[in-house]
């Protein structure tokens, strides 16, 4: 068993936690920084409490990427990546 796996639910859908995803910084008035344990290629998505999906954006064997979250209202998001070949990565984040 990878003990850098942890298997969570998010909005009822199960997810792959990594450790070495980094967000931040956390809280944030809105511009983040995202830090993928490794290149990689797919999708960022960030969803509301509610769990629609505000921002969806491709990358493109990215090891990391800014996010500008400024313009959304304040409160906690969950910033999710996506790979190509399925793995969910996820990081809850707060914007003040």
């Amino acid at each position: 068993c990878d003990s850098t796996i942890v298997l969570s639910g998010l909005f009822d859908m199960p997810i792959e936690v990594v450790k070495g995803l980094d967000v931040f910084p956390n809280p944030s008035t809105g511009d983040l920084t995202i830090e993928l344990p490794e290149l990689m290629r797919g999708q960022v998505l960030v969803r509301d409490v509610t769990g629609q999906v505000v921002v969806n954006r491709d990358m493109d064997y990215q090891k990391a990427l800014q996010l500008d979250l400024s313009d959304y209202h304040v409160g906690m998001y969950i910033v999710e990546v996506v790979s190509e070949c399925g793995k969910r990565f996820a990081e809850r984040v707060v914007i003040y």
